[in-house]
């Protein structure tokens, strides 16, 4: 296959890489940003040249320091300079992972990013290619798995304690109506054993709640603490 010789043909290449792209010079500064780059920002190419990813991209860290991106105390820890400055050095960086904070187009938004930076030479200079791939969804949607695998560990040892509490109670409860029975109102003993019943039948209620549960919903308790909220699981468990 002969090799392409159009003279925008690394131009086209570099737009149709399908994840936010961009060249820096040898100072990390931004040279050219691909056509993903200016969808995922907002913002086209011209604007940008000449500027550090981090303002760029629009990072708090970056909006917050004194001089931008690079100069606040984050900054050091930041990933994608991390990369970019390791692939500066010669050596390539492969989707690493980084979580930032960015005030894009309809508000700020945690991003998780998997970043890539590769070195590339220019006039005897080292330059870099730095991509970013978004997983925010990806994130997002691993998390909420997650969550739900402990959601569903946690109805299922509820559901198994209420099974193993059911039968006792059930013991307990046969034992104090029998009791009941045998004694007078008068006797000393019978307002207790009643209260006892009266108690024991309320537990009886809650085990039959936790064994009905399919849905998980919480509220507040105390010290910041969140318990289950068993009235409204078990209820909207039965619509």
């Amino acid at each position: 296959m002969e090799h392409p010789r159009e003279p925008d043909y690394l131009q086209k290449l570099f737009e149709a890489i399908p994840v936010p792209s961009f060249a820096l010079d040898e100072q990390l500064r931004v040279q050219i940003q691909n056509r993903a780059a200016s969808d995922f920002l907002g913002t086209v190419s011209k604007d940008n040249v000449r500027r550090f990813p981090g303002d760029i991209l629009r990072c708090l860290n970056a909006l917050e320091a004194p001089d931008g991106c690079g100069s606040g105390e984050a900054c050091p820890d930041c990933v994608v300079r991390q990369a970019a400055q390791a692939a500066l050095r010669g050596r390539q960086v492969f989707r690493r992972e980084a979580a930032l904070r960015l005030d894009l187009p309809g508000g700020v938004r945690d991003v998780a990013l998997k970043v890539t930076a590769s070195p590339f030479m220019v006039g005897g200079s080292v330059h870099v290619l730095l991509s970013m791939e978004d997983m925010s969804d990806a994130k997002r949607a691993e998390v909420e798995r997650e969550e739900k695998d402990r959601l569903r560990g946690a109805l299922e040892m509820a559901g198994a304690a209420a099974h193993e509490f059911s039968q006792p109670l059930q013991v307990i409860l046969g034992e104090l109506e029998l009791a009941l029975e045998d004694l007078s109102a008068d006797h000393p003993l019978y307002t207790s054993l009643l209260s006892a019943m009266r108690s024991s039948e309320r537990l009886a209620q809650t085990v039959h709640k936790v064994q009905s549960l399919t849905l998980y919903r919480t509220t507040d308790y105390l010290e910041g603490k969140r318990i289950i909220d068993l009235d409204r699981a078990s209820r909207d468990s039965r619509a």
